[in-house]
């Protein structure tokens, strides 16, 4: 009977309600279709750490450097580095890049 108490002639049984012990990560992005922009926020805030922004691409390919998705918006960057991708899909990338820009994401 330990860990069971009777109100009213009901028997309840004791339940051990804690805080979660997780430590989640925050963060906002956006998605053309094919890209997935995201940047992690501050904890308890709705600024962006430096530095934490990245692209998922569909079939989970990731481009997480901040450097290079700043010169590929620029169209600075080595025409190389994203010869695997089709010109509209580099357009829809720029332009998913552009969009995070004007939020202050990148």
């Amino acid at each position: 009977m330990k860990n069971r108490i009777n109100i009213d002639g009901e028997w309840y049984i004791r339940e051990d309600i804690s805080e979660p012990k997780i430590d989640p990560t925050f963060f906002v992005g956006a998605s053309s279709g094919k890209f997935t922009f995201n940047v992690l926020l501050q904890e308890n805030s709705t600024e962006c750490w430096e530095g934490t922004q990245y692209v998922n691409i569909e079939g989970s390919d990731l481009i997480d450097s901040e450097f290079f998705l700043r010169d590929f918006r620029d169209n600075t960057s080595d025409p190389m580095d994203m010869e695997e991708f089709t010109k509209e899909e580099q357009t829809e990338l720029r332009q998913l890049l552009i969009v995070a820009t004007d939020k202050g994401w990148l």
